[in-house]
């Protein structure tokens, strides 16, 4: 048997399998240059078949692809998330960006912790509104190690709360100038215990770059 080509290879014909049949020695060799005109490839129409489901799945796929971004777009879910920051805010409402991140939020996250995080957030009253959007997302992260790694997350929450509790001893020393500076303190909270820190700060009565030097 010969592999034979339906169109010539010296007539641009390809050695791609679906312009190829078999057939007999005189058969390939007594045809010469002549391009078959009715070579029987029974497989030739299951390819055409196969070619045109396949058309069709990717047209179903790209309509599919669509109707997912335009539910994306008017996603109510991304509207109530973005309600529930308005209202909790008293309309210090989120920008296109905004709902923009709370749609790649919605990736990893359950739409009840983002509403849980944006409601913490702005009941904290130790968080300027300059930052509350910065809190949201560590709330966020912190409800979720919650699930993944309870330890940890309990590591963090602990130390967090330490945090706020050693800037508002700092606030109410009784006199001074200084802003302390976050990633400091935090610094100090790995090295220091809770005792150490706040009686630096009583000898620094107020004073930052007291604070600094004996700390530092």
């Amino acid at each position: 048997m010969h592999c034979d080509h339906i169109h010539l290879k010296s007539k641009g014909g390809m050695d791609d399998e679906i312009n190829l049949i078999t057939s007999c020695k005189d058969c390939n060799l007594g045809k010469r240059d002549k391009i078959l005109k009715n070579p029987k490839r029974l497989d030739v129409k299951l390819e055409i078949d196969n070619l045109k489901e396949a058309e069709s799945q990717i047209k179903q796929y790209y309509k599919y692809l669509k109707k997912l971004a335009d539910y994306q777009k008017d996603n109510p879910i991304v509207d109530l998330i973005c309600d529930t920051w308005n209202e909790q805010s008293d309309n210090y409402q989120l920008t296109d960006v905004g709902k923009k991140d709370i749609k790649k939020m919605l990736k990893n996250n359950t739409a009840e912790d983002i509403i849980e995080s944006i409601k913490i957030a702005w009941l904290n009253n130790n968080i300027n509104t300059d930052k509350k959007w910065v809190y949201m997302c560590g709330v966020l992260r912190q409800l979720k190690l919650k699930r993944d790694n309870p330890e940890k997350a309990k590591e963090i929450e602990n130390k967090n709360k330490l945090y706020f509790n050693l800037i508002n001893y700092w606030k109410n020393q009784g006199r001074g100038t200084g802003y302390i500076k976050e990633y400091m303190l935090r610094r100090w909270i790995d090295i220091y215990s809770e005792s150490e820190i706040k009686k630096a700060m009583d000898m620094a009565d107020g004073y930052w770059s007291e604070l600094k030097d004996l700390l530092e």
